[in-house]
């Protein structure tokens, strides 16, 4: 998470960025996240999944996931697992094209 605090800080202007946390209720609740996010002091904007809606939405099938949405709505790349800085600047330079 550390990098994309990192690369949030850089592309802010340019790039929307939409953390969604999946809170089960119960492993994961919203006040973990929000105390984790806090904890960190990482400043993207989070938001709480408590229904799964974007999970389903998106096909989400595995934690963590990222995907890049251009500005149309079509997702151009995603990922499965964690990715590294590198990883993160490539596809956002992908839908900033």
């Amino acid at each position: 998470m550390p990098h994309f605090e990192k690369v949030f800080r850089q592309e802010k202007d340019d790039v929307v960025f939409i953390m969604v946390d999946m809170v089960d209720g119960q492993r994961e609740t919203t006040a973990k996240g929000k105390k984790y996010v806090s904890d960190n002091g990482y400043s993207f904007p989070v938001y709480f999944d408590t229904e799964q809606d974007a999970a389903y939405a998106y096909g989400i099938s595995s934690i963590p996931s990222t995907l890049f949405i251009d500005r149309e709505g079509n997702i151009i790349q995603g990922y499965q697992g964690a990715i590294d800085e590198k990883t993160l600047l490539s596809a956002i330079n992908l839908i900033k094209e």
